[in-house]
């Protein structure tokens, strides 16, 4: 099977960027994504400091982000114990619409302190505290942990983590210096885009000539345990193994070779022998 790879920014693209600031830099403690069928709920839980150190009017670490195409939420418990929600959609009253939703995104906390500092009126009060329970329905977690692996990895040049209509995308731009067999694309990019849905995970790359071999499969086939534990904890090990049916370790030790790393390198740039030839007079 093969498909485009041109991954598309929207509302919802949190780019690792500025994801990676969030624990350090945005006093969270940690984060998880859960990937329902009609939505995704970002789950955030700040550190002890928000509470102690801001003036914001927040009474619990736990604050709730749900979104889908077209609109965004965010829940919180007041000082006062009692459940806030804010909703966004391109028809909120006050100007508060769509075209702020990405910097919502990125920058929770700093989304949480508008809210909170200038929008309450659009505001309203929940039954008992928030965040509410969670739904009960199928669901994918990616843990914090799971996408700063990604973003540290050293063949990661940057990605993109987006809301798709059956789930979530995360596209990964790889380095120059990436063992893994991507070519590149119509931009000059090395791509990959790891899709994720409730019932399906599937690996889509770079195959040259602005085409994308993929891969997918039923998480139930999978295994959900070994999904969670040895797939979403090490995606471009899985990676590895998919597109060389090769260990990452194996593979780095072959590109100790400098005459793999030239074949490699031929292979992923799609530089053909004729050229080869012609280059070199």
């Amino acid at each position: 099977m093969t498909r485009q790879l041109n991954p598309e920014v929207n509302y919802s693209t949190i780019l690792f960027e500025g994801m990676a600031k969030w624990r350090p830099n945005h006093l969270v403690e940690s984060y998880a994504f859960d990937v329902f069928s009609g939505f995704t709920r970002l789950s955030l839980r700040f550190r002890d400091e928000l509470l102690e150190r801001t003036p914001l009017q927040v009474g619990s670490k736990d604050v709730v982000f749900d979104y889908d195409h077209t609109r965004l939420s965010v829940t919180w418990t007041g000082r006062d114990g009692r459940g806030w929600r804010f909703a966004m959609s391109p028809e909120t009253a006050g100007g508060v619409g769509i075209d702020k939703m990405i910097g919502f995104m990125n920058y929770p906390l700093g989304a949480l302190a508008t809210i909170t500092q200038e929008h309450m009126s659009l505001a309203t009060r929940c039954p008992g505290p928030m965040p509410a329970d969670m739904a009960r329905a199928p669901f994918v977690r990616m843990d914090w942990s799971h996408l700063e692996a990604v973003g540290r990895h050293r063949d990661v040049s940057a990605f993109m983590y987006t809301k798709t209509e059956q789930g979530m995308s995360l596209d990964v731009k790889l380095t120059e210096a990436s063992s893994l067999p991507v070519r590149l694309d119509d931009t000059g990019a090395r791509m990959m885009s790891f899709g994720i849905t409730p019932e399906r995970f599937s690996l889509a790359w770079g195959a040259g000539k602005g085409r994308a071999e993929e891969r997918s499969w039923i998480i139930e086939d999978l295994g959900r345990s070994t999904f969670e534990s040895d797939i979403l904890s090490d995606l471009i090990g899985f990676a590895y193994r998919v597109v060389t049916g090769e260990r990452e370790a194996d593979v780095r030790g072959k590109a100790a070779n400098p005459v793999w790393r030239l074949v490699n390198l031929i292979e992923s740039t799609g530089v053909g022998k004729r050229g080869m030839l012609q280059a070199h007079g």
